[in-house]
């Protein structure tokens, strides 16, 4: 499809979707400048530094998987979901360290920008290299820009989420919970990669996309509350 309308497909959704997270914060809603700095860490950063190290580590499974298929299907399920959230993630590690991140609803604000950028740039580049009829074309923006993209959100927030857990824990727990956040975000990365790459299961990862949007709306808003 053509480049110019994949860059709107793909920039105005996620550019809803963060002005919608930025002021879903009712309380102490952050500096939007900082809030769009992640999104640029999401959407470029995070990406090359994926692509470099997705390529690392898909050519050193090639010299024992040469099938194929196989070799893909490992790539999105289990590559993909490791490298991402890490690239995604390293840069709230960054984050957590500034005085202004303060509370639990800052990870997932922080986060989720990360991830709402990193799903712009990932949607871009699936819209632009598609080449079936322009139905179907809308239908991959559709349900890209309402699950996928989303759940790299999600994922990257609740990673965010936990990092704020721990800077205000004064026990051993807070050495645990990253790495809990972390393990969180690439299991929910792995369930949506695996429900698409197997047959008859694309139904079962829709249904725990939007499991996955409410709690993390039930969450945020309790976030809030507290």
């Amino acid at each position: 499809m053509p480049f110019f309308y994949s860059f709107f497909a793909a920039l105005i959704p996620m550019f809803f979707y963060l002005i919608f997270l930025w002021r879903l914060d009712k309380n102490e809603r952050e500096s939007f400048i900082n809030v769009f700095r992640h999104f640029l860490w999401g959407a470029f950063g995070a990406v090359i530094l994926g692509v470099i190290f997705s390529f690392f580590f898909t050519s050193t499974i090639q010299m024992f998987i040469s099938h194929k298929n196989l070799l893909a299907f490992t790539g999105a399920v289990f590559i993909a979901p490791i490298v991402e959230e890490t690239t995604k993630g390293i840069y709230l590690l960054r984050t957590s360290q500034k005085n202004y991140f303060d509370n639990i609803t800052d990870g997932l604000v922080y986060g989720g920008a990360i991830g709402l950028g990193f799903g712009m740039t990932e949607n871009l580049m699936y819209f632009i290299q598609y080449d079936e009829t322009f139905i179907q074309w809308a239908t991959l923006v559709f349900t890209r820009s309402v699950f996928s993209a989303v759940m790299h959100a999600i994922a990257t927030a609740t990673f965010g989420a936990f990092l704020a857990k721990a800077k205000f824990t004064n026990s051993g727990k807070k050495y645990v919970y990253p790495f809990v956040g972390l393990i969180l975000a690439m299991s929910f990365h792995f369930i949506w990669n695996l429900t698409l790459s197997l047959e008859f299961t694309y139904l079962v990862g829709i249904i725990f996309m939007i499991f996955l949007i409410v709690s993390f709306l039930i969450i945020f808003n309790l976030s809030i509350k507290e």
